[in-house]
């Protein structure tokens, strides 16, 4: 038996590439205010530079976010990098453990507690990956804006305005005991408002909070970063899915598909 599912129903939960959330006011401009372009592009080049690296996440969602979105409430989110074009994810919720593999040449996306995968043709860099996959089957890998090689641009091109914040201080650790002194960043546009926390020491990401604009009713999400490495150990083969023993193939609808299933009631 023929078995398909929509990629919503296998992705590493997107974290909500487009992200951005409104915020208190910006405190007055001085001469001695960071500029908030400054900052994001220094975090861009931070990225950029980082050849290797890996990330972990702890994303959560509105509980009265619409139905159907097909993203848990809460996961951890652990991400591995190899520039230009290798990316791993592993999304943990209380109910399943998914996975997304790019290798440069395909994509593979796992539920592992259901032991199905859908593995594609993509040969794509992490630059190019995020359209492709948007175009063709309707979504975005987990965390894209970064993961590519410009943020900076990603970002600046999604928001109307980008705003400095002033500063504050985030409570890492167990039991959030680390304060890391952070830039905060008001990014505005259309689809999402956000605020992204930079570290002043190292230039990396550390929170963002986004509400994502839509008819049926916004989205709140909330990404906390944690365990940056900027000089990951990795080989090509992490990167290669090899599927489980009994693990069942299934078809990934394209979007076109799912258009044409929707309007034949199929």
């Amino acid at each position: 038996m023929k078995m398909t599912m929509s990629p919503t129903a296998l992705v590493v939960a997107a974290a909500g590439l487009v992200s951005v959330l409104a915020v208190n006011a910006a405190p007055p401009v001085t001469a001695d205010t960071p500029s908030a372009d400054a900052v994001l592009r220094q975090m861009s080049d931070k990225l950029r530079a980082a050849q290797r690296f890996s990330f972990k996440v702890h994303r959560s969602i509105d509980a009265d976010a619409p139905a159907g979105d097909g993203l848990p409430g809460n996961a951890r989110i652990e991400v591995t990098v190899q520039r230009p074009d290798k990316v791993v994810a592993r999304s943990t919720s209380p109910d399943d453990v998914r996975y997304l593999y790019a290798d440069g040449k395909n994509l593979s996306l796992v539920d592992a507690k259901k032991n199905l995968y859908a593995t594609i043709p993509m040969a794509a860099s992490l630059d190019e990956l995020p359209s492709q996959l948007a175009k063709t089957y309707g979504f975005t890998p987990p965390l894209a804006e970064f993961l590519i090689s410009d943020p900076y641009k990603d970002m600046s091109w999604r928001a109307e305005h980008i705003t400095y914040a002033g500063t504050t201080n985030y409570h890492a650790g167990f039991p959030g005991l680390n304060r890391v002194q952070c830039h905060r960043i008001v990014l505005s546009g259309k689809l999402a408002d956000a605020e992204l926390w930079i570290a002043v020491d190292d230039q990396l990401p550390r929170r963002m909070t986004a509400t994502v604009k839509r008819e049926t009713g916004n989205v709140g999400i909330t990404l906390a970063f944690s365990d940056w490495n900027l000089q990951a150990s990795t080989k090509d083969q992490d990167f290669t899915f090899v599927p489980a023993k009994g693990a069942v193939p299934i078809h990934m609808m394209t979007v076109a598909e799912m258009e044409a299933a929707h309007r034949t009631g199929k």
